[in-house]
């Protein structure tokens, strides 16, 4: 199966192009298993979850949050409680601070780090020492450089991606981080074929498997063209 952890829709996010429905189409078109709808500063009702999942069967959906952070830092919340609503911008220890009784129950994932940078100063440190995972491969951190090797997309910083893993432990992640149809179905993870769950199943899946990264070539052409970065 097929997980997509950092998609955008118009409904909550400005910056985003595509309507749910659009999510849900391409991505059975794209063969994806699952999508989490992570918005700026948004969350997703369940039962409005509930109604596209209703409407497009065979694509199970769930829901998280991006909060920007006032270090200059992106990270994703997907929890199995309900999430705090943070101001846009707010530190990270105010955040931590708000995540504290439901800690155990979320995970949280660095959202493309070295996208504007390209070394580990003072708040990404801090940033990546309380995350759970970190966002590797999206068309999104493509934008910071890309070389082909063979067919596949890889970061220029991807080296950057793979130390930070290990040093601070954290589960790498491929996702789209998609605001355009373009940019779904271009990077995901893959895990083993399972019945697919509610949300607490997908945070214990985050928590206990660490997927096999995955891309579509010839979707990333596409996004990268669209975008102007090929």
């Amino acid at each position: 199966m097929q997980i997509d952890f950092h998609v955008h829709t118009s409904v909550h996010s400005a910056c985003a192009i595509m309507e749910p429905e659009e999510v849900c189409q391409t991505a059975l078109e794209c063969r994806l298993s699952g999508v989490v709808f992570t918005e700026h500063h948004a969350t997703w009702p369940r039962e409005e979850l509930n109604r596209l999942e209703e409407k497009y069967p065979g694509i199970r959906l769930y829901g998280g949050v991006e909060w920007s952070l006032a270090e200059g830092y992106d990270i994703l919340a997907i929890s199995k409680a309900p999430l705090p609503d943070l101001a846009p911008f707010s530190p990270l220890g105010e955040v931590i601070e708000h995540l504290t009784p439901i800690r155990e129950q979320t995970v949280l994932i660095a959202a493309h780090p070295f996208r504007f940078t390209d070394f580990i100063d003072a708040g990404l440190d801090h940033v990546l020492r309380v995350c759970d995972a970190i966002e590797s491969a999206s068309g999104n951190i493509m934008r910071a450089g890309f070389i082909q090797s063979g067919n596949l997309f890889i970061s220029t910083r991807g080296k950057l991606y793979a130390e930070a893993s290990r040093l601070y432990d954290l589960t790498p992640l491929c996702n789209s981080d998609g605001h355009m149809t373009e940019a779904l179905g271009t990077f995901a993870n893959i895990y083993p074929d399972a019945p697919m769950g509610d949300q607490a199943w997908l945070v214990d899946l985050l928590r206990t498997v660490k997927p096999k990264p995955w891309q579509n070539p010839q979707r990333v052409r596409t996004y990268l063209q669209r975008k102007g970065y090929l």
